[in-house]
């Protein structure tokens, strides 16, 4: 083997080589200590551990440095906690990024719905309608009471509420009402001037003039306020004149 390589050999890590050397007076006899390039060679047990690394043997090696089984195993603890911390933050970061395409999302349809209430304001109001817990129909925004008032307290209570006892001025309206089943106040009443009676007028200020929907023998005088009875009873459905002072459901009207 040339010098070199032995110089860059690998090194037998099984046992350890080493040589003293012994002690021989010169000519003088000054006993000082003369290596004759004698070596006995000893075997000593080497611990090699994971990576390769040396772990030092406790009796040719007292002063080394040996590795600490706790500080090893708090090592481990450390990595273990920053994986789960760099786990934790990436989950974290794919839940904002979930949580901010939902926000674009819903801010974009709000953009299109602002858009498209600003083009048709009737749109809003029929939104405004049902929120409130009236219900919406053809042009109109529609109440049905769920208690029994007389015809003035029930005209009232629309007005308190920015309407008006229902009108009905079509087919339409009028089976519209007659699905809910119930007997209730229309906006039509006989007014009476000076003792004379008048003409039969809703409460926009308009005449009746037709549609009409009277029960069979109405109107007979019975009242000047008009009912609409469509309960299922064993009167025809249809207007039927009543006294203002008898107490029914009633039907707000808004217009939209």
């Amino acid at each position: 083997m040339s010098e070199d390589e032995h110089i860059y050999a690998t090194p037998d890590l099984t046992k350890v080589s080493y040589g003293r050397g012994e002690k021989e007076q010169d000519k003088e006899g000054r006993g000082e200590e003369e290596d004759k390039g004698e070596w006995k060679e000893r075997t000593v047990d080497v611990y090699i551990t994971g990576g390769n690394r040396l772990d030092p043997d406790p009796v040719t090696q007292p002063n080394a440095i040996r590795k600490n089984p706790a500080r090893e195993q708090r090592r481990g603890s450390d990595e273990a906690k920053t994986n789960l911390a760099a786990v934790c933050l990436g989950l974290l970061c794919l839940l904002l990024s979930v949580v901010i395409i939902a926000l674009v999302i819903h801010f974009t349809e709000l953009i299109k719905k602002k858009d498209k209430l600003t083009e048709d304001p009737s749109q809003l109001k029929r939104i405004l309608c049902e929120l409130s817990g009236w219900k919406t129909f053809g042009s109109g925004c529609y109440y049905i009471s769920t208690e029994k008032q007389r015809w003035n307290k029930s005209k009232k209570y629309c007005r308190g509420n920015q309407s008006d006892l229902m009108v009905i001025d079509s087919k339409e309206k009028q089976d519209f009402v007659i699905s809910f089943n119930k007997l209730v106040w229309l906006g039509l009443k006989k007014e009476k001037e000076e003792g004379v009676e008048g003409d039969w007028t809703w409460v926009d200020e308009t005449p009746l003039t037709t549609p009409k929907y009277w029960g069979e023998g109405e109107p007979n005088d019975s009242g000047r306020c008009v009912v609409l009875v469509a309960d299922g009873s064993k009167k025809p459905t249809g207007w039927y004149d009543r006294d203002c002072k008898t107490q029914y459901h009633w039907i707000c009207e808004r217009l939209l």
